[in-house]
């Protein structure tokens, strides 16, 4: 019980962030004059 509310922590922790993670980019990529190219290759 204890280990199942661990890994659930840590799945929350990871995915809050990987989501900021990807804010982060797209908020670069939007600022960035080279944001428009790196955009459209991701």
């Amino acid at each position: 019980m204890v280990l199942n509310s661990i890994i659930l922590f840590y799945f929350i922790l990871y995915t809050y962030y990987y989501a900021a993670d990807i804010v982060v980019v797209r908020g670069i990529c939007s600022m960035a004059p080279w944001g428009a190219k790196l955009k459209r290759k991701l």
